[in-house]
């Protein structure tokens, strides 16, 4: 007998259905006997304390499912909870519960085994100690955390940190540009974003199709906001005449103000440090965008 044995009803715990020796009337000299097997069954379940040994009277129905006999709390045996399986011809065995369905006074549970299979004979099923849903794992994990492993998100990805590595993202605005062309160099002028939060970083994620009127490189892009120039950014070491070239782009700027802003993209084949040189017409550097195309714009905040 086990810990799986005893009863939430104290007057249920007795020898018989025990193996501890705690009845009524009983002998001085049973104490310490009982002491000791209550010891001994509390220290087998510390020793495999990650099964939960439900004492369920357990009948085989196939390879793959059993039922619980006189249960219908499927919560005990829920959908994603992991299971071991102990039988003379079974061996012990793990899976994970695929489904669970009641029938009073019984339930059936579908297990997905890691290997092997149950036998038609008299089975032991114990429960993870993890329920399906409503863990008491933290659904936050810390800093120092680490995963040995591949981790896959079903779902959606939430970055909470205030600080650090990762941060709270989101989509402050998004604006579509149609099909601009010019030669003094070209401009994407004016693409109006929102800023939401001062302070907070902002990232450009911009993409478009661009056509170059001369054969040359490499290419550089400029990116200015209302309150804020970024360096000259190199997006291409060479580029060919008539060619559509595919630019994807991030940029991130620090300490935007919050508000209605707008962004001015500027694109050249030299890499001029001062804006007077960043703007001076130059009759070779990008023109003439494809009219079918246009460029997206981003705008993050991290």
């Amino acid at each position: 007998m086990a810990l799986k044995d005893w009863s939430t009803t104290a007057a249920n715990n007795v020898q018989a259905t025990t193996g501890i020796a705690a009845d009524e009337g009983q002998l001085a000299g049973t104490v310490n006997n009982g002491v000791r097997e209550l010891m001994a069954q509390v220290k087998a379940m510390h020793l495999d304390n990650e099964w939960i040994r439900r004492g369920d009277s357990i009948t085989f129905i196939s390879p793959t499912q059993f039922q619980v006999n006189n249960v219908t709390d499927s919560a005990l045996y829920g959908t994603n909870r992991r299971v071991k399986v102990i039988g003379t011809g079974t061996g012990t065995i793990f899976g994970t519960v695929t489904g669970v369905s009641v029938s009073a006074p019984n339930m059936t549970v579908t297990v997905s085994f890691d290997s092997g299979s149950m036998s038609n004979e008299a089975l032991e099923v114990q429960t993870g100690i993890l329920a399906a849903t409503s863990q008491s794992v933290p659904t936050r994990f810390g800093s120092s955390t680490t995963f040995s492993n591949n981790v896959t998100i079903d779902g959606a990805l939430n970055l909470a940190a205030a600080s650090g590595l990762f941060r709270n993202v989101s989509i402050v605005s998004e604006s579509t540009r149609s099909s601009v062309s010019g030669s003094s160099p070209l401009t994407i002028a004016n693409v109006a974003y929102t800023k939401a939060t001062a302070g907070q970083l902002l990232v450009v994620a911009m993409i478009g199709i661009y056509r170059p009127t001369s054969t040359s490189g490499p290419l550089y892009a400029r990116y200015d906001t209302d309150s804020q120039q970024a360096d000259n950014v190199a997006l291409l070491p060479t580029f060919n005449s008539g060619e559509r070239i595919v630019i994807s782009h991030l940029i991130t700027f620090a300490s935007i103000a919050a508000g209605a802003q707008t962004l001015d993209v500027t694109f050249r084949r030299d890499d001029a440090d001062s804006m007077a040189a960043v703007y001076n017409p130059n009759s070779t550097d990008i023109a003439d965008l494809p009219a079918s195309t246009a460029s997206t714009f981003v705008f993050l905040e991290l």
